[in-house]
């Protein structure tokens, strides 16, 4: 195949891979910069080692990927396509190379099927013999491949902006769809209500509504779900609905459906065959809705979309693909249109959009709230309901997530991986939210930076943060509703977001204490309007204005919040209970900080309220941020209820370790069973509890009794214990027996062979710690830098260094530049800068890594040991 054959049989795929190479290395340069990128990128492909690379110049990618077209050439050897692509990808921030320079294994394995096809089609396309209704192909086809190229763009990656925590925007990890899409099932959607709704309805007499009314004409079948993608595959789904709650990922089956068609997965999903070949078209009918957009036809919105992102896809080429049944058009977002006229409008354009184009497949995505299924039925659209996902498709995206999240750590990856399934299954409330997709994203874009489950609250209160105010304005873009008055608007710009977090605390107790009624964890539509008017009312809003905000405030929540939702009739409900016990708890809290209860009505109050099971969470989320004091009347009044007759003994022995496990410090217990005491015996009692929670905390309280013989042989048991965390407290209290650090220091040898990494890495601390010169801890450390964990190999050679600097020295300067973890080379950096600075092979170090490693985090602490090193110089000049 001769290069210069390349010009006049040039066509569209050829065209789509010089695009895509010139995006490349235009994003590539400015990452990296232009001076003397051609000899880099030469050098960094050869390192790669693939094929066809080892006479590789760097001159060559400019035939490849020009910015005139009229200029391209064809690559030859793939290895060497794939190479500079992985080299430009890196440059550009991504994880696509090893550190000795080789393709990383996981970038390898989601990109090399795209560039392979693409290439193998390019040079296909040389060899087709060019007639007129050829070139009218080539160029559809041409349009289309550049479509499909920006559809990918656009939708590939998560928006963690949105999601992750605050004040770390553009500092997430880049995480795209494909790496962690999990498809739902799906049930045919019938309209009926929940029993506990229905005894709500019924107990205020509301139980004739529409939605029940509609549930009744139905027949009562069960259908099993099946899988999503499959039901829109298959040939019913060629009209289709897809309804589900809020967060329940509707709009991102959407945009995988649309990357999928668009080849932006390493292939199409099985389930997805009968559709590969089709065009993807995606409205946001939310653009749609607005007042410059609402008098286009669907066909001119789309344009008018199209034309403002972007996307060249030709009107009289949508018209072909739309008429001729090659395109998918995906509706996105029906309950978005918040306006009922409006959106029953919108739902007949969409039916007479299908009814025009009878051979194009359609579909929809709405909540339930406010879907009419009679315009949908009545044109043969097939509704499907998204159900939650199931455990293992929550753990198998926790998995793809922290995978996905550190592809330059596996180690850390796992560690992650291995928090998060533990908080899913061992903590009830953190498993609950983690089946809607849109908290399961947030639980896992939080668990980057915290603790979960010990830090929930923090987690409970961003995912609030995101639901009231971030989600509709920033991942949605919806504009705020317009008020009916001047008032009325000054009333509700007042309502900032801590003040409405408050205003939904209130709401939240109010419901919470309804736990065990008929009328469960609902409120009234009458109720709610009173809470929130009188609330303004203390904020010095008169009261004819503070009633007509509060109706316009409880119609938002009506129609658009993602945390308070209607569910029938005139309740509403929160989303997930687990959001409700927070508020409540927040309230509680607030309530004891502004000096309403004294601390004897609210330990009695809360001792109370321990009896029952409903309200046991609440206690614990209140627990970690009561002032000590409190926490220890409360504990005491719980042993009191523990020691009291049968009758009212319950659960107050696991609760009240459990209030402990909540709190940092409530100081030494004291010897007296009547005040806040757990006695020996008891701790002993719950380190047996099955919740690993309880056995943690038992475990650190056992630690303050570790003089007793008992106590001391139930730390040396808790060292077996299956929970890891358990044993990394049974460790930590066993450096602290001062009284018997005999019996303490053999003990904790045992653990330096666990299997968990954790709890190895605890046991070197806690011996190099409190016995750092016994010649057992010394070899105990030279054992471990052979340990195949990062970490824990970190943590013998910095323990080493303090005794033993110059056997320390060559092992922290190898591992600076040949450790597998970024983070691991980034902490011996920091350990040669503090304790070496005057060695002549630090500043060597240094640099090296500043320049050449391919960790950004490594090269930006390689950077700021230097600067160390030259302010330590200026000082001493």
């Amino acid at each position: 195949m001769a290069a210069e054959s390349d010009g006049p049989k040039r066509g569209p795929k050829a065209e789509l891979l010089r695009r895509r190479l010139n995006d490349l290395r235009v994003e590539a340069e400015a990452a990296r910069g232009r001076e003397g990128t051609q000899k880099r990128l030469q050098a960094a492909v050869r390192r790669t080692g693939e094929p066809g690379t080892g006479t590789f110049s760097g001159q060559r990618v400019s035939d490849w990927a020009p910015a005139r077209a009229d200029k391209c050439k064809l690559p030859q050897d793939f290895g060497a396509l794939l190479a500079v692509v992985a080299v430009w990808s890196a440059w550009a921030g991504e994880a696509s190379l090893r550190a000795d320079g080789t393709i990383a294994p996981a970038w390898r394995k989601a990109n090399k099927g795209q560039w392979d096809r693409l290439l193998r089609e390019a040079h296909e396309e040389r060899e087709e013999p060019v007639t007129a209704a050829g070139a009218d192909a080539a160029e559809k086809r041409a349009h289309i491949g550049l479509y499909l190229e920006r559809v990918r763009n656009r939708h590939r990656r998560l928006n963690l902006d949105v999601l992750g925590p605050s004040g770390m925007a553009g500092e997430q990890a880049m995480i795209e769809v494909r790496q962690v899409f999990m498809p739902q099932l799906a049930k045919p959607y019938v309209p009926r209500m929940r029993e506990e709704l229905r005894l709500a309805l019924r107990t205020r007499g509301e139980l004739v509504d529409e939605l029940e009314a509609r549930a009744a004409e139905l027949p009562q079948r069960e259908e099993q779900p099946r899988p999503v993608l499959a039901a829109l595959a298959g040939e019913s789904g060629r009209r289709a609905v897809v309804l589900g709650d809020p967060g329940a990922g509707k709009s991102t089956l959407a945009k995988y459906l649309a990357l999928a068609l668009a080849g932006g997965l390493e292939a199409v999903p099985e389930e997805l065959a009968p559709l590969e070949g089709l065009v993807p078209v995606l409205v946001e009918l939310r653009e749609y809705a607005v007042p410059e957009a609402w008098g286009d036809t669907v066909e001119d919105f789309i344009e008018r979309a199209h034309t403002q992102a972007y996307l060249p896809l030709p009107r009289e080429l949508l018209t072909g693909l739309l008429q001729d049944g090659e395109a998918v058009v995906l509706f996105d977002g029906l309950d978005e249109v918040f306006d009922p006229g409006r959106r029953a409008a919108m739902a007949r354009r969409i039916t007479a959009f299908a009814a025009k184009y009878p051979q194009c497949r359609v579909v929809v995505t709405s909540r339930e709230y406010g879907y009419q299924s009679h315009e949908f039925a009545s044109a043969d659209f097939c509704q499907l309901m998204l159900e939650d996902l199931t455990r293992e498709q929550v753990e198998e995206f926790v998995r793809r997530w922290y995978r996905a999240a550190y592809p330059d750590d596996p180690q850390l990856a796992e560690r992650r991986i291995d928090r998060m399934l533990g908080a899913v299954r061992d903590v009830g409330a953190v498993g609950e939210l983690a089946g809607n997709p849109l908290l399961l994203t947030i639980l896992a874009a939080i668990g980057q930076s915290r603790t979960i489950p010990r830090e929930r609250r923090e987690m409970y209160a961003h995912a609030i943060e995101v639901l009231i105010e971030r989600w509709d304005r920033d991942a949605k873009l919806l504009a705020p509703p317009t008020p009916c008055t001047t008032d009325v608007a000054h009333a509700l710009e007042g309502l900032t977001v801590s003040r409405r977090l408050k205003l939904l605390e209130r709401v939240a107790r109010r419901m919470q204490e309804g736990v065990g009624s008929p009328a469960g964890t609902f409120i009234h539509h009458d109720d709610l309007i009173d809470i929130v008017r009188d609330f303004l009312v203390e904020s010095n809003v008169g009261a004819s204005v503070a009633m007509a905000a509060a109706k316009e405030l409880v119609d938002h929540l009506r129609t658009r919040n993602f945390l308070l939702a209607h569910y029938g009739g005139g309740l509403y409900g929160f989303v997930h209970r687990t959001f409700m016990e927070y508020l409540a708890a927040l309230d509680l809290l607030r309530r004891r900080e502004e000096e309403e209860w004294e601390r004897e009505e609210l330990v009695a109050l809360l001792a109370e309220r321990a009896k029952e099971p409903a309200w046991h969470e609440v206690l614990l989320l209140m627990a970690g941020r009561l002032r000590q004091k409190d926490v220890a009347a409360f504990l005491g009044r719980l042993l009191e209820l523990y020691w009291a007759p049968e009758a009212v003994r319950g659960p107050m022995l696991p609760l009240a370790v459990r209030v402990l496990a909540e709190v940092e410090e409530v100081g030494p217990p004291r010897e007296d069973r009547q005040r806040a005491v757990l006695s020996v015996g008891a701790l002993l009692v719950a380190a047996t509890d099955e919740d690993a929670d309880v056995r943690e905390s038992a475990t650190i309280r056992l630690g303050w009794h570790s003089a007793d013989e008992e106590a001391f042989d139930g730390l040396l048991r808790a060292l077996e214990d299956e929970s890891p965390d358990v044993r990394i407290q049974a460790i930590a209290s066993l450096r602290k027996a001062i009284t018997r650090p005999e019996s303490a220091r053999p003990a904790l040898h045992t653990p330096l062979s666990d299997p968990d990494p954790t709890v190895r890495a605890a046991a070197l601390d806690a011996l190099t710690l409190r016995w750092p010169t016994h010649p057992e801890t010394h070899a105990a450390t030279l054992t471990a830098l052979t340990d195949p964990d990062s970490t824990v190999r970190a943590d013998a050679i910095t323990a080493l260094a303090v005794r033993h600097p110059d056997q320390a020295h060559p092992l922290a300067l190898r591992a600076a530049r040949e450790d597998e973890s970024p983070s691991t080379r980034s902490r011996y950096l920091r350990l040669v800068t503090l304790l070496w600075p005057d060695a002549p092979t630090t500043p060597t170090l240094l640099t090296d890594r500043a320049h050449h490693d391919d960790s950004e985090e490594v090269r930006t602490t390689a950077t700021e040991g230097l600067a160390r090193l030259r302010w330590l110089a200026t000082e001493i000049a």
